[in-house]
Protein backbone atom coordinates (compact mmCIF):
# COMPACT_ATOMS: atom_id res chain seq x y z
CA UNK A 1 0.00 0.00 0.00
CA UNK A 2 1.63 3.44 -1.23
CA UNK A 3 0.96 5.93 1.35
CA UNK A 4 4.09 7.91 0.41
CA UNK A 5 2.58 11.77 -0.68
CA UNK A 6 -1.39 10.92 -0.01
CA UNK A 7 -3.21 13.15 2.25
CA UNK A 8 -4.53 10.90 5.23
CA UNK A 9 -6.67 11.93 7.61
CA UNK A 10 -6.80 9.98 11.65
CA UNK A 11 -10.01 10.61 13.45
CA UNK A 12 -9.14 10.59 17.00
CA UNK A 13 -6.42 11.79 19.12
CA UNK A 14 -5.72 9.22 21.28
CA UNK A 15 -2.94 6.52 21.84
CA UNK A 16 -3.90 4.39 18.48
CA UNK A 17 -4.23 7.79 16.95
CA UNK A 18 -0.38 8.74 18.23
CA UNK A 19 0.67 5.48 16.66
CA UNK A 20 -1.17 5.93 13.41
CA UNK A 21 0.62 9.55 12.98
CA UNK A 22 3.59 8.18 13.60
CA UNK A 23 3.71 5.17 11.50
CA UNK A 24 1.75 7.15 8.40
CA UNK A 25 4.12 9.99 8.99
CA UNK A 26 7.20 7.89 8.13
CA UNK A 27 5.93 6.23 5.21
CA UNK A 28 5.96 10.01 3.90
CA UNK A 29 2.37 10.57 3.94
CA UNK A 30 0.89 14.48 4.61
CA UNK A 31 -0.61 13.09 7.80
CA UNK A 32 -3.88 15.30 9.61
CA UNK A 33 -5.03 14.39 13.48
CA UNK A 34 -9.09 15.37 13.94
CA UNK A 35 -10.08 14.98 17.03
CA UNK A 36 -13.65 16.33 18.49
CA UNK A 37 -12.32 17.24 21.88
CA UNK A 38 -10.48 20.80 22.46
CA UNK A 39 -6.68 20.17 21.98
CA UNK A 40 -4.88 19.18 25.08
CA UNK A 41 -2.46 21.73 26.64
CA UNK A 42 0.22 18.86 26.96
CA UNK A 43 -0.50 17.80 23.45
CA UNK A 44 2.58 17.26 21.24
CA UNK A 45 2.59 16.01 17.96
CA UNK A 46 5.08 12.32 16.98
CA UNK A 47 6.30 14.26 14.10
CA UNK A 48 6.57 18.18 13.47
CA UNK A 49 4.84 17.82 9.81
CA UNK A 50 1.72 16.63 11.51
CA UNK A 51 -1.19 18.65 11.27
CA UNK A 52 -3.97 19.21 13.52
CA UNK A 53 -7.75 20.07 13.73
CA UNK A 54 -9.26 20.18 16.83
CA UNK A 55 -13.28 20.84 18.24
CA UNK A 56 -15.21 19.18 15.79
CA UNK A 57 -15.23 17.12 12.45
CA UNK A 58 -15.61 19.00 9.59
CA UNK A 59 -16.72 17.77 6.39
CA UNK A 60 -14.88 19.54 4.15
CA UNK A 61 -12.20 18.44 6.01
CA UNK A 62 -13.09 14.82 5.28
CA UNK A 63 -13.65 15.28 1.55
CA UNK A 64 -10.18 17.12 1.37
CA UNK A 65 -8.18 13.83 2.18
CA UNK A 66 -7.00 10.79 0.17
CA UNK A 67 -7.64 8.12 2.75
CA UNK A 68 -9.48 8.19 6.12
CA UNK A 69 -8.42 6.03 9.09
CA UNK A 70 -10.86 5.78 12.03
CA UNK A 71 -9.13 4.96 15.43
CA UNK A 72 -11.00 2.56 17.90
CA UNK A 73 -13.85 4.12 19.16
CA UNK A 74 -14.70 6.45 16.64
CA UNK A 75 -18.37 5.63 15.43
CA UNK A 76 -18.05 4.76 11.34
CA UNK A 77 -21.60 6.42 10.82
CA UNK A 78 -20.04 9.82 11.92
CA UNK A 79 -21.88 12.03 9.20
CA UNK A 80 -18.57 13.35 8.16
CA UNK A 81 -17.00 9.51 7.77
CA UNK A 82 -20.58 8.38 5.75
CA UNK A 83 -19.96 12.06 3.17
CA UNK A 84 -16.62 10.65 2.50
CA UNK A 85 -17.82 7.45 1.66
CA UNK A 86 -20.10 8.79 -0.31
CA UNK A 87 -17.53 10.91 -2.27
CA UNK A 88 -15.51 7.32 -2.66
CA UNK A 89 -13.10 8.39 -0.40
CA UNK A 90 -11.61 4.75 1.30
CA UNK A 91 -12.27 4.40 4.69
CA UNK A 92 -10.25 2.21 6.85
CA UNK A 93 -9.94 1.53 10.83
CA UNK A 94 -6.50 1.08 12.51
CA UNK A 95 -6.48 -2.57 12.17
CA UNK A 96 -7.41 -2.66 8.76
CA UNK A 97 -4.07 -0.76 7.56
CA UNK A 98 -2.18 -2.63 10.39
CA UNK A 99 -2.65 -5.81 8.59
CA UNK A 100 -0.86 -4.53 4.78
CA UNK A 101 2.80 -4.06 6.93
CA UNK A 102 2.97 -6.95 8.67
CA UNK A 103 3.63 -10.76 8.17
CA UNK A 104 3.06 -12.91 10.61
CA UNK A 105 0.03 -14.91 11.18
CA UNK A 106 -2.58 -14.04 13.64
CA UNK A 107 -4.95 -15.07 16.35
CA UNK A 108 -7.50 -13.05 17.34
CA UNK A 109 -9.89 -12.94 20.41
CA UNK A 110 -13.48 -11.27 20.73
CA UNK A 111 -16.68 -11.02 22.78
CA UNK A 112 -18.54 -9.17 25.67
CA UNK A 113 -16.52 -10.49 28.55
CA UNK A 114 -13.31 -11.98 29.27
CA UNK A 115 -11.08 -10.77 25.84
CA UNK A 116 -8.09 -8.93 27.71
CA UNK A 117 -7.73 -11.98 30.09
CA UNK A 118 -7.74 -14.59 27.27
CA UNK A 119 -5.37 -12.23 24.79
CA UNK A 120 -2.67 -12.39 27.56
CA UNK A 121 -3.08 -15.77 28.98
CA UNK A 122 -2.69 -16.69 24.96
CA UNK A 123 0.15 -14.40 24.53
CA UNK A 124 2.10 -15.77 28.05
CA UNK A 125 1.79 -19.30 26.77
CA UNK A 126 3.33 -18.35 23.45
CA UNK A 127 6.16 -16.45 24.70
CA UNK A 128 6.34 -19.26 27.40
CA UNK A 129 7.23 -21.93 24.45
CA UNK A 130 10.27 -19.40 22.78
CA UNK A 131 7.66 -17.86 20.05
CA UNK A 132 8.15 -14.73 19.39
CA UNK A 133 4.94 -12.92 20.13
CA UNK A 134 3.22 -9.63 19.19
CA UNK A 135 0.59 -9.16 21.82
CA UNK A 136 -1.74 -5.98 21.61
CA UNK A 137 -4.45 -5.14 19.93
CA UNK A 138 -7.37 -3.14 22.02
CA UNK A 139 -5.59 -3.45 25.28
CA UNK A 140 -3.08 -0.56 24.48
CA UNK A 141 -1.17 -1.56 22.13
CA UNK A 142 -2.18 -1.22 18.20
CA UNK A 143 -0.94 -3.94 16.04
CA UNK A 144 0.88 -1.04 13.96
CA UNK A 145 3.46 -0.44 16.80
CA UNK A 146 4.48 -4.05 15.29
CA UNK A 147 4.91 -2.70 12.05
CA UNK A 148 7.48 0.01 13.72
CA UNK A 149 9.50 -2.10 15.52
CA UNK A 150 12.58 -4.32 14.05
CA UNK A 151 11.59 -7.16 15.99
CA UNK A 152 10.82 -10.09 14.19
CA UNK A 153 7.65 -11.69 15.40
CA UNK A 154 6.23 -15.39 14.67
CA UNK A 155 2.57 -15.26 15.63
CA UNK A 156 0.49 -12.03 17.14
CA UNK A 157 -2.36 -12.56 19.86
CA UNK A 158 -4.61 -9.42 19.52
CA UNK A 159 -7.73 -8.74 21.33
CA UNK A 160 -10.12 -7.16 19.20
CA UNK A 161 -13.23 -5.45 19.58
CA UNK A 162 -16.19 -5.10 17.69
CA UNK A 163 -15.09 -1.12 16.85
CA UNK A 164 -12.50 -2.49 14.59
CA UNK A 165 -13.53 -5.32 13.41
CA UNK A 166 -16.47 -2.93 11.90
CA UNK A 167 -13.78 -1.16 10.03
CA UNK A 168 -11.92 -4.03 8.93
CA UNK A 169 -13.22 -5.71 6.03
CA UNK A 170 -10.31 -7.50 5.19
CA UNK A 171 -9.08 -9.14 8.30
CA UNK A 172 -8.03 -12.07 8.10
CA UNK A 173 -6.49 -14.34 11.50
CA UNK A 174 -5.14 -17.64 11.01
CA UNK A 175 -7.07 -18.38 14.66
CA UNK A 176 -10.08 -17.03 15.88
CA UNK A 177 -11.67 -16.79 19.08
CA UNK A 178 -15.45 -15.37 19.95
CA UNK A 179 -15.74 -16.23 23.88
CA UNK A 180 -19.12 -15.03 24.33
CA UNK A 181 -21.76 -11.95 23.24
CA UNK A 182 -24.49 -10.05 25.40
CA UNK A 183 -25.65 -6.52 24.18
CA UNK A 184 -22.96 -4.14 24.59
CA UNK A 185 -21.56 -0.56 23.09
CA UNK A 186 -24.94 0.65 21.44
CA UNK A 187 -24.11 3.64 21.89
CA UNK A 188 -21.84 2.87 19.20
CA UNK A 189 -23.69 0.11 17.18
CA UNK A 190 -26.71 1.90 15.52
CA UNK A 191 -28.64 -1.75 16.62
CA UNK A 192 -27.93 -4.46 18.50
CA UNK A 193 -27.65 -7.21 15.44
CA UNK A 194 -25.20 -4.89 14.20
CA UNK A 195 -22.83 -5.02 17.18
CA UNK A 196 -22.71 -9.31 16.69
CA UNK A 197 -22.14 -8.91 12.98
CA UNK A 198 -19.36 -6.76 13.91
CA UNK A 199 -18.17 -9.88 16.30
CA UNK A 200 -19.16 -12.01 13.84
CA UNK A 201 -16.81 -10.46 11.17
CA UNK A 202 -13.62 -11.70 13.22
CA UNK A 203 -14.12 -15.07 10.90
CA UNK A 204 -15.32 -13.72 7.51
CA UNK A 205 -12.62 -13.85 5.85
CA UNK A 206 -11.20 -17.52 7.07
CA UNK A 207 -10.90 -20.56 5.17
CA UNK A 208 -11.85 -24.24 5.82
CA UNK A 209 -8.23 -24.93 7.00
CA UNK A 210 -8.46 -22.37 9.88
CA UNK A 211 -9.81 -22.78 12.94
CA UNK A 212 -12.80 -20.61 14.60
CA UNK A 213 -13.12 -21.15 18.38
CA UNK A 214 -16.54 -20.94 19.61
CA UNK A 215 -18.46 -20.84 23.36
CA UNK A 216 -20.25 -23.82 22.33
CA UNK A 217 -23.96 -21.95 22.69
CA UNK A 218 -23.10 -19.66 19.79
CA UNK A 219 -22.25 -22.46 17.41
CA UNK A 220 -25.57 -23.23 16.12
CA UNK A 221 -25.81 -19.44 15.64
CA UNK A 222 -23.19 -18.58 13.05
CA UNK A 223 -23.78 -17.47 10.10
CA UNK A 224 -23.50 -19.50 7.10
CA UNK A 225 -20.91 -17.77 5.05
CA UNK A 226 -18.67 -18.94 7.73
CA UNK A 227 -16.22 -21.63 6.45
CA UNK A 228 -13.52 -21.97 9.02
CA UNK A 229 -13.61 -25.23 11.45
CA UNK A 230 -15.49 -25.00 14.31
CA UNK A 231 -13.91 -26.10 17.78
CA UNK A 232 -16.11 -25.57 20.73
CA UNK A 233 -16.13 -24.77 24.70
CA UNK A 234 -18.44 -24.54 27.42
CA UNK A 235 -17.93 -23.76 31.07
CA UNK A 236 -18.28 -27.58 32.27
CA UNK A 237 -16.15 -29.72 29.59
CA UNK A 238 -12.88 -29.53 27.42
CA UNK A 239 -12.79 -28.20 24.23
CA UNK A 240 -14.65 -30.28 22.02
CA UNK A 241 -14.97 -30.20 17.69
CA UNK A 242 -18.36 -29.74 16.42
CA UNK A 243 -18.02 -29.18 12.81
Amino acid sequence: MELKGKKVLVVGAGKTGMTLTEFLAGKGAHVILNDKKPRPSDFTPPDPSIETVWGGHPEDLFLSADLVILSPGVPSHLPAVEKARAHGIPVMGELELAIRFIDFPLIAITGTNGKTTTTTLVGDMLKNAGIATFVGGNIGRPLLKAALSSKNYQWGVLEVSSFQLATAPDFHPRIAAILNMEPDHLDWHPTLDDYYQSKWAIAKNMTPEEILVLYAPLAEKRPKNIRARIETFDQESDPRHTA
